[in-house]
């Protein structure tokens, strides 16, 4: 299956998963889901993912429910590369009994190259790469007006960090009446 059967923005998910889960000794790492999901939300708005969106969706983070920008579309292409053998993914549990996925590239997928563009691949590089190494996304947690909030950033591996986000979601303001049909 070469890289033309695959879409711009499933090439661009299947090597962000090779940067992060591959290295140069042969071992496979695994990506944590939210953090994954926080890359993917991050290249999204530098517009490396041309067709995904995201939307708030609730999540859960050390026993924190809280919303996230998530792309349904880029788990959908997850769930669809799983079931094909091409990703592997790992459920567990963490001391909060929170499940927590992990993602990484089947280790049988070792030429990305045949499943991806040279322009997707420099077009994600140029975006997930600063100061001589790729960003990593480092998840904190604080108090504000007696709630904790969660924030998210990315770090170069020079020191430099940058807030993304990924877990400002805006409250919409609604309001909503009852409505009964007649003869109730």
């Amino acid at each position: 299956m070469g890289y033309l059967s695959l879409t711009h923005d499933q090439q661009a998910l299947l090597y962000l998963l090779h940067a992060y889960t591959g290295d140069s000794r042969g071992e496979f790492l695994w990506v944590k889901e939210l953090h994954l999901n926080a890359l993917i939300y991050y290249l999204i708005t530098q517009g490396v993912f041309k067709e995904y969106d995201y939307a708030p969706s609730l999540i859960t983070f050390h026993g924190i429910k809280m919303y996230a920008k998530i792309s349904q579309e880029a788990l959908w292409d997850l769930e669809r590369f799983r079931r094909i053998g091409m990703v592997q993914k790992l459920k567990l549990s963490n001391k909060y009994y929170d499940d927590v996925g992990a993602y990484r590239l089947h280790n049988g997928i070792s030429k990305i190259s045949v499943l991806v563009s040279d322009e997707v691949i420099e077009e994600v590089e140029n975006a997930i790469t600063c100061g001589g190494g790729y960003l990593t996304v480092t998840i904190t947690e604080h108090k504000k007006k007696s709630r904790t909030v969660l924030d998210a950033y990315l770090k170069c591996p020079n020191g430099k960090r940058m807030r993304i986000n990924f877990f400002d979601v805006k409250r919409v303001e609604y309001s909503s009446k009852t409505y009964l049909p007649g003869g109730l």
